[in-house]
C-alpha cells in the first residue's frame, strides 16, 4: 500500500521524462549481530537461507512497484541492495546521481521511531539530495496542491530552482 501511495504521488507530479530506480534494501544486522549472539550469521546455512528468502520478498516488492508504475507508463530499473536501510539508500542516491529520494512513511510512533529508527528522518537529515516523503493515499490523476515552506536561504532558493527544472505538470497550485 505504501509503495502504491509513493508511486501515485510521483506519477501525479507528472515530471516529464522521469525515470525511476526502485530499490529494495535487505536490512543487515551488522553491529547488532554480536549483541544478539548471532555473529557471522550470514556465513552459515541458516543465514544464507534467510538471505535467499529476503531476496524473494524484495523481488516480489519490486514486481509490485513495476506493476503500479506500468499503469502510468513510468520507465524504471530495479535494484536489490543490502545494508542499513537509510545509509544504503543515501549511498545509492549519491552513486546513481539521482535528483531525489522518494520514500513512503510507515507512520511509526515516537517510541518505535526511537527504538528502531526512522528511515525517513535519517534520509531527510543526511541525504545529499531532496527527499520526498509520501504519506496518506493519493487519488490517481488528481492535480496536487502543495505548500513549499522556505527560510529564504540560498539552499531553499536552489530547491525552488530545482523544482522549476523538474517542470512538474501535476500541480493545480504551489504556495511558497
Amino acid at each position: 500500500k505504501q509503495v502504491k501511495t509513493t508511486i501515485d504521488l510521483l506519477a501525479n507530479l507528472a515530471i516529464p521524462k522521469a525515470h525511476f530506480d526502485f530499490a529494495y534494501v535487505i536490512e543487515s544486522l551488522s553491529k547488532a549481530d554480536s549483541l544478539l549472539g548471532i555473529d557471522n550469521f550470514m556465513d552459515n546455512a541458516n543465514g544464507l537461507n534467510f538471505l535467499e528468502f529476503q531476496k524473494k520478498i524484495g523481488s516480489r516488492a519490486l514486481d509490485y512497484a513495476e506493476e503500479v508504475a506500468k499503469k502510468y507508463d513510468i520507465k524504471s530499473d530495479r535494484h536489490i541492495l543490502s545494508g542499513q536501510i537509510a545509509n544504503r539508500l543515501i549511498d545509492f542516491v549519491r552513486n546513481q546521481g539521482s535528483d531525489m529520494l522518494a520514500l513512503s512513511s510507515e507512520g511509526k510512533g515516537p517510541i518505535e521511531g526511537v527504538m528502531i529508527g526512522s528511515v525517513g528522518r535519517k534520509a531527510i537529515i543526511n541525504s545529499p539530495k531532496s527527499v520526498l516523503i509520501a504519506k496518506g493515499e493519493v487519488e490517481p490523476g488528481k492535480k496536487l496542491k502543495a505548500i513549499f515552506a522556505t527560510d529564504h536561504s540560498e539552499y531553499c532558493n536552489s530547491c525552488v530552482d530545482l523544482l522549476a527544472q523538474y517542470n512538474p505538470q501535476g500541480f493545480s497550485e504551489i504556495v511558497i
